[in-house]
C-alpha cells in the first residue's frame, strides 16, 4: 500500500469521525425524554368546580411539522436539528394536564380535565368551556414551549393563562414569557422536566392568579393591571409598569406591561432609582 492510499484512508476515517461526533449523543438512542416523574407543588385555591384545558398552539405543532408530543430540538455541530418527544409519546398538552391534576389532587382539590387538540380553534375551545358545566375553566395556552441548542440548551416559553366563567366570558389573563438557559444537552433528561416544573409552578402559584381564582368577580382582570406588574422608577421621574426578566451588574431586562409579546427592553441600572415589585418589596439602586 503506497503513501497516497494510506493518506486517502486516513482522510476517510477523519471525515467519518467528524460526522459521528457532529451528531447529538442521543442519535443512537431513542430521542425521548420522560416527564412522568414531574411533580408540581401548587398553592391552595378556593374553587370546587374547576375545569382545566391545556391548549397547544406552538407553531411547529400547529403546522404539523412536529407531533403534539414534541419537546424541543438538539442540534449537531453541523446545525442539523434533531427533535425530541415525550417518552410516553403522549401529547405534551395531555401530559401537562395530568401533572396539573396530580398537583391539585395532592392538596385535596378535585378538578375536571378537558382534553383538546392543537388543531382545534378558539371557537371550539369556547364551546368546550360552555358545555363543561364548570364554574370556572382555566385555559393554559402554549404559544411557545420548547428547548433548542447545540452544546448548551435554552428553553423558550410563552404561556398564557386564561380564566373563563361558566358562560365562556374571559375574566382573567396572565402571561409568562421568558427564555431560560438549561445547561448541557447531556443533562436534558433532568433539566427539561425541572424547567417545565419551574414554569408551571411560577404561573399557577402566581398571587394574581390565586386572587383571580378565589374571587367571585365576573369582571375581566388582566395582567395589565398595575397591581400585577413591577414598577420601574427612573431617576428622571419616569415610571414604567413592566415585568422584570433579569437584573445583572449593569442592565435591567424587562417587558413593558403594554407590550408583553414584543421584544425585551433593556435599561441601564444607573438610570434607575428604584423598582417596586408587585409583591410589595422595593429595591433601591445607588
Amino acid at each position: 500500500m503506497n503513501a497516497l492510499s494510506i493518506k486517502r484512508i486516513l482522510i476517510g476515517i477523519s471525515f467519518t469521525l467528524l460526522f459521528i461526533f457532529s451528531l447529538p449523543n442521543s442519535t443512537y438512542a431513542s430521542r425521548r425524554i420522560s416527564i412522568e416523574d414531574l411533580k408540581l407543588d401548587l398553592s391552595k385555591i378556593k374553587q370546587d368546580n374547576l375545569g382545566i384545558i391545556v391548549w397547544d398552539q406552538r407553531a411547529p405543532v400547529k403546522d404539523r411539522s412536529q407531533a403534539e408530543s414534541f419537546l424541543g430540538y438538539i442540534r449537531s455541530l453541523a446545525q442539523i436539528a434533531w427533535p425530541y418527544f415525550t417518552k410516553s409519546n403522549e401529547s405534551l398538552s395531555n401530559s401537562l394536564l395530568t401533572k396539573i391534576q396530580e398537583g391539585y389532587d395532592q392538596i385535596g382539590i378535585n378538578i375536571n380535565t378537558i382534553e383538546t387538540s392543537a388543531l382545534e380553534n378558539e371557537n371550539q375551545i369556547l364551546q368546550k368551556i360552555k358545555y363543561s358545566k364548570n364554574n370556572r375553566v382555566l385555559v393554559i395556552k402554549l404559544n411557545e414551549l420548547f428547548f433548542d441548542g447545540t452544546m448548551k440548551l435554552a428553553y423558550m416559553a410563552n404561556i398564557e393563562l386564561q380564566l373563563y366563567n361558566s358562560k365562556g366570558d374571559l375574566i382573567y389573563t396572565e402571561s409568562l414569557i421568558k427564555t431560560v438557559e438549561i445547561g448541557s444537552n447531556s443533562k436534558r433528561k433532568k433539566s427539561v422536566p425541572n424547567t417545565l416544573k419551574l414554569f408551571f409552578e411560577e404561573l399557577l402559584n402566581s398571587p394574581s392568579y390565586i386572587e383571580a381564582m378565589n374571587s367571585k368577580s365576573e369582571v375581566l382582570q388582566t395582567e395589565n393591571s398595575t397591581a400585577n406588574y413591577d414598577l420601574i422608577i427612573k431617576r428622571d421621574g419616569e415610571e414604567i409598569n413592566a415585568k422584570i426578566l433579569e437584573i445583572d451588574d449593569i442592565k435591567i431586562k424587562y417587558k413593558p406591561s403594554t407590550h408583553l409579546d414584543g421584544p425585551t427592553r433593556v435599561i441601564n441600572k444607573s438610570a434607575v432609582f428604584m423598582i417596586k415589585y408587585k409583591n410589595g418589596t422595593k429595591e433601591l439602586f445607588k
